[in-house]
């Protein structure tokens, strides 16, 4: 008989064992986790943020996309479903243990428009376009693109544990038919904590949680502003007593809006100084000879700050701007002016090395997760037993 994982219990799962896997491992909340993984996807132009409180929703960046709720599972508003999903909402129900981070991810990245998906979850969103919302997620639970990205962050211990739960699943059923209460047969144990997303579409806020037949609408609002209507709800949740969470925003990638911001710097200063040398041949004699920011100072693009050829042409000086600059005569307001930019040059770049230092941070953290230290204690532990000295460490540690 072939083994499920040829090599000892005690190795590391080799990719091979993890392409195999027919389950999805168990992920922890941590935004770093979740920001590598959509980036892995392809979708791009997204960021997940952790919130301590709603009333935090106004100080993230915006657009604010979607928020994910993870809970110690109970049914919410189940009976406030819709009959059926509406045709522009796509929502994919949850077929799979352990699988509610990503169908919470997905559930809301595949709800905004224009986002930049990336080629594989695109061809997915347009081939499931006309599914419901059982079979979305049954075509999800067996995507193995998104599944091998999921269980990148799987050690052996998950598989095996996983194997555990779902034959002790299995041996349940065969001696007492247990009552089924929604898609599949979670109870309070099973599904210990769980991830509900809500999502604004076309006006209306949209809670979107994979062990519910359908969506569920929760309210309307105009405009953008949005949070009222989440605030009331998952508030109402948050403010339980018994209820332990994490708060999750999916919001627009700052980073685009600061290169945005820069590039529009670099092309206002160059229209500044334009202007000066149409005013004034000698108006650097106003800089006071104090010029040596200017080799912090872009004037083209920079691989290091994500600033392309493209970006530079397309963030033009601001036209009531621009009409303003030409109409200036002064060369010392024109100068002052350029000042100003250039400390709002500076300013950006820094931030930009922030956000692009944050996501480096995201990437250390996850292959931290993704490496599986199982093995090395289990070597050490061995270690000490052979020298005759865990016992010892055992019992002064009780």
């Amino acid at each position: 008989m072939q083994k499920a994982y040829p090599n000892p219990p005690s190795a590391q799962a080799s990719e091979e064992d993890k392409r195999k896997w027919q389950g999805f491992c168990e992920i922890e909340s941590e935004p770093a986790y979740f920001n590598v993984m959509l980036n892995e996807f392809g979708v791009r132009g997204v960021k997940i943020r952790e919130l301590y409180m709603l009333d935090m929703l106004g100080e993230l960046p915006q657009p604010v996309y979607g928020l994910i709720l993870l809970f110690r599972y109970r049914e919410v508003d189940s009976e406030q479903q819709e009959e059926s999903c509406p045709e522009h909402v796509w929502f994919a129900n949850q077929t799979a243990n352990n699988a509610c981070a990503t169908v919470a991810m997905l559930n809301i990245v595949m709800n905004v428009p224009g986002l930049e998906l990336g080629e594989n979850i695109q061809s997915f969103k347009e081939f499931t376009g006309r599914l419901s919302p059982l079979y979305r997620g049954e075509q999800l639970a067996h995507f193995e693109f998104v599944k091998h990205i999921h269980n990148s962050f799987a050690k052996k211990s998950d598989m095996l544990n996983g194997d555990l739960s779902m034959k002790n699943r299995f041996d349940a059923k065969d001696k007492k038919k247990q009552k089924k209460r929604k898609l599949e047969d979670y109870d309070e144990d099973d599904a210990a904590f769980h991830f509900i997303a809500y999502v604004p579409i076309q006006g209306s806020v949209w809670k979107l949680d994979g062990l519910d037949f359908q969506p569920t609408n929760i309210g309307s609002f105009e405009g953008s502003d949005w949070f009222p209507v989440v605030h009331k709800k998952v508030g109402a949740l948050m403010n339980t007593d018994d209820l332990n969470y994490t708060l999750l925003a999916v919001v627009k990638d700052p980073i685009e809006g600061l290169r945005s911001a820069l590039s529009e710097n670099i092309n206002t200063i160059k229209t500044v100084e334009a202007r000066l040398d149409s005013v004034s041949q000698e108006w650097r004699s106003f800089t006071d000879g104090n010029d040596d920011a200017l080799e912090e100072i872009l004037r083209g693009p920079s691989e290091e700050l994500g600033i392309t050829i493209e970006l530079l042409d397309s963030a033009v000086a601001p036209a009531p701007v621009a009409r303003k600059i030409e109409a200036d005569d002064d060369a010392g307001t024109l100068v002052e002016r350029r000042d100003r930019l250039f400390e709002e040059h500076v300013k950006l770049r820094a931030a930009i090395r922030e956000e692009a230092e944050s996501s480096r941070v995201d990437l250390v953290k996850a292959a931290k997760r993704r490496h599986d230290y199982g093995p090395l204690i289990q070597t050490w532990l061995r270690m000490l037993a052979d020298k005759g000295e865990l016992e010892g460490l055992v019992a002064r540690n009780k």
